[in-house]
């Protein structure tokens, strides 16, 4: 194939492009090959779970002990809040 202008600052490369069709059919063996491996991949281990659905819910169960969920971040978040909306409150009020 000729070498075609393009791509990034106007190189010349290669195209990859071809005028021949697609490879539409595929082997037995092969679909069989990616329906096996895909079988495989739903049946492996999620952090000690039997079934994903499992996982989910062991993950909500999980202790947040650090982070934006924590019992600490969401008391502090409060406490900002509240904050906040007094000196808002007294501020209205003209104090």
């Amino acid at each position: 194939m000729p070498p075609v202008k393009g791509g990034s600052r106007g190189a010349i490369s290669e195209s990859k492009m071809s005028n021949e069709p697609l490879e539409r059919g595929r082997e037995p063996s092969d679909l069989r090959a990616r329906l096996e491996a895909l079988v495989r991949a739903n049946t492996a281990p999620r952090c000690g779970a039997r079934s994903k659905r499992m996982g989910l819910e062991r993950s909500r169960r999980a202790k947040r002990k650090r982070g934006y969920y924590s019992r600490e971040a969401k008391a502090e978040r409060l406490r900002v809040r509240s904050a906040i909306l007094a000196l808002r409150y007294m501020r209205m009020l003209g104090h």
